[in-house]
């Protein structure tokens, strides 16, 4: 019972589209539709998390080169 009372006291919701989903508290979604910046809204989410959710997109994936010598 008390792990439901945590889940009404703090619901968290679910960002995305069909290749990235960001999950974050809620409070922390209506701050940043409010006009706050990801990071302040959300300052425990990765690098990744903060690109998806400020500009729509992941960064570009790095990219690695084999070189036999």
């Amino acid at each position: 019972m008390h792990k439901n009372l945590l889940l009404l006291s703090n619901p968290t919701i679910q960002v995305g589209n069909n290749d990235y989903t960001v999950e974050m508290p809620l409070k922390s979604f209506l701050s940043i539709r409010d006009g706050a910046s990801a990071r302040q809204a959300c300052p425990n989410l990765s690098k990744s998390d903060y690109e998806f959710l400020e500009r729509g997109q992941l960064p570009p994936a790095k990219e690695e080169y084999f070189v036999e010598l």
